[in-house]
């Protein structure tokens, strides 16, 4: 059996859950001191719905809608996804919103183009993040989004693998 097509039940079975480059596991504090009662959250490439469904349980009575946009048309991954969350749906969404308070980033998703696609969805105060800031990849694209749009807000590392920093 492939790992890769496991689902949560049975990483817990082989003691692999939850991973801790997980974006749920070193973001989950900061969506707690955002200083409102209930935020949007929007992952991106979330394509078997692990981190969606950490971040409920790390701060589900602080979330109004989790948003995935999932980058795979594998149909076992899509299989896996709909059994991982089975069950949790009341509030996660597919619906685009205008904004949300916080945007997470898959580190396989993470390119400058989708970085550049979904920054304008954070408003002011809100949060931008991802995993797989130990790559070379994702810190190429940050450093190319970041120097390209003009952002000098610095980022943070959480966890050595969770990027994140809010939008001024």
């Amino acid at each position: 059996m492939n790992p890769e097509y496991f689902d949560i039940e049975n990483l817990k079975m082989f003691g692999m859950w939850p991973h801790q480059s997980f974006i749920s596991r070193g973001i989950s504090p900061y969506i707690k001191r955002i200083r409102k009662d209930k935020v949007s959250v929007l992952i991106i490439g979330d394509n078997k719905g692990e981190q969606t469904i950490d971040l409920l349980d790390l701060c589900g009575d602080k979330l109004q809608k989790l948003c995935t946009i999932r980058d795979s048309d594998d149909d076992l991954i899509k299989a896996i996804y709909a059994k991982n969350t089975k069950g949790r749906d009341e509030i996660i969404d597919t619906n685009l919103e205008e904004s949300f308070d916080v945007v997470c980033i898959n580190e396989h998703s993470c390119t400058e183009e989708t970085l550049k696609k979904y920054y304008d969805l954070v408003p002011s105060n809100g949060i931008f993040c991802g995993n797989g800031h130990e790559t070379k990849k994702v810190k190429e694209a940050l450093t190319s989004f970041r120097r390209n749009s003009k952002i000098g807000t610095p980022i943070q590392v959480a966890n050595r693998a969770i990027w994140f920093w809010y939008k001024r």
